[in-house]
């Protein structure tokens, strides 16, 4: 079943004995992320669920991040894998343009969910400051929740113009992100500025309410710096599938965009595996939970198998 007009998409299929080696590079590293992106990110998931004092507004942009990073292993990556197979395996051309629509829907709706997540948490600590004592009253749980939604609702719109043509939906992925772009360092400005007049007035004071502040300042410089690690290795990673929608924008489907769209592809799933490994380096609270968590876990593990060992023996004496 073809969807559509796909010749497009198809281009990697025409060509697919000169892309053989991206598409096995591509294959054979997203196989060996998939796992470890899964596991840590739920992990993450887990701990934030178990914890009720991690339940916070801000905390539910992390489970979002997590949900869509681990949406990337389940179902993104096994799209592209069985995509890029069958490419190479020389398929069934409608089955090769289905397969090949699914997987760029997917991973365009899972990694645009995990672009628009992050630049919606440094909204949020900028709303932090912003609001100050208003902020609990006017970012709550369910309105985070509503913003994570219109994220994968958003990424979702992007991805489906794939089907009209591949112009159109560089276009859309574009449009999307340089607006977002500038509203994210807007974000940042500000936040710099405040917590530096903060850091001021703090400095100022000489009385016993200046411990409490400087304490809350010092927690949240540290949520904005993880968030900024975060956001500084998803642009790098990101970059290269910008550059190459614009350079098909201006000189079309080449062997050498082919390249590297799948390349880009690569490193998207890649950003998926290190962005768990930023917020345990981070966020000490967070890793410290998530430590517990795995241990309580592997715990269990060793009582059943040892409850299992010691049922066995007895069963033959």
């Amino acid at each position: 079943m073809s969807f559509g007009n796909c010749s497009h998409l198809m281009q990697w299929y025409t060509h697919r004995e000169q892309l053989k080696v991206s598409s096995l590079c591509f294959v054979i590293t997203t196989g060996l992320l998939s796992m470890p992106i899964a596991v840590s990110n739920a992990l993450i998931l887990l701990t934030i669920w178990r914890k009720p004092a991690f339940q916070s507004p801000s905390n539910i942009f992390i489970c979002n991040l997590a949900l869509s990073d681990i949406a990337v292993a389940v179902i993104g990556i096994p799209l592209w894998i069985s995509s890029k197979v069958y490419d190479l395996m020389s398929g069934d051309p409608d089955t090769a343009c289905t397969l090949a629509y699914s997987a760029t829907v997917a991973g365009t709706t899972v990694s645009g969910a995990s672009c628009l997540t992050l630049i919606s948490a440094i909204l949020d600590r900028y709303l932090a400051l912003r609001l100050h004592l208003r902020y609990p009253s006017v970012v709550t749980k369910r309105r985070v929740a509503m913003v994570c939604g219109c994220t994968w609702f958003t990424s979702l719109s992007v991805a489906i113009a794939v089907f009209i043509g591949i112009t159109v939906y560089d276009f859309a992925v574009i449009s999307v992100m340089i607006p977002y772009t500038i509203l994210l360092f807007f974000s940042y400005y500000k936040i710099f500025r405040v917590v530096h007049r903060h850091q001021n007035q703090i400095h100022a004071q000489n009385n016993d309410t200046q411990k409490g502040p400087s304490l809350n300042i010092s927690r949240y410089k540290k949520t904005v710096s993880a968030l900024a690690y975060l956001l500084i290795v998803f642009f790098i990673l990101y970059s290269p599938i910008v550059g190459f929608s614009f350079y098909h924008q201006v000189r079309g489907p080449t062997l050498l965009y082919m390249h590297g769209w799948t390349i880009s592809i690569l490193l998207l799933f890649f950003n998926s595996a290190v962005n768990p490994l930023i917020c345990c380096w981070k966020l000490g609270d967070l890793r410290r939970a998530m430590k517990k968590t795995l241990f309580k876990f592997i715990r269990k593990d060793d009582v059943s198998v040892t409850w299992a060992t010691e049922t066995a023996g007895n069963t033959f004496q």
